[in-house]
């Protein structure tokens, strides 16, 4: 009895996000997009989407956003130039 009560402890830790990031490193969860490009929104996210400067895949009914995308989105980002007038 404590074995099936072992596994299902460990069951229960094993989220889809954890595992994802073990199969497909490659794939990104919204969550994960949002914290990678800074805390941004998840409607920023589907807007980017929309845009065409985020390549999403559907799993499912769940939104995957490629890391290839992510990391072509933030190489293409503007530099910051700083505030105007010195601010």
């Amino acid at each position: 009895m404590k074995e099936r009560e072992q596994i299902t402890t460990r069951e229960k830790s094993w989220t889809p996000e954890k595992v994802n990031a073990m199969i497909n490193p490659e794939l990104r969860n919204l969550e994960e997009t949002r914290i990678l490009l800074g805390g941004v929104s998840r409607p920023t996210i589907y807007r980017l989407l929309n845009l065409k400067q985020l390549n999403g895949k559907k799993i499912n009914r769940r939104t995957m956003i490629t890391q290839k995308s992510i990391d072509e989105y933030i190489k293409n980002l503007e530099d910051y130039q700083g505030a105007p007038n010195g601010f």
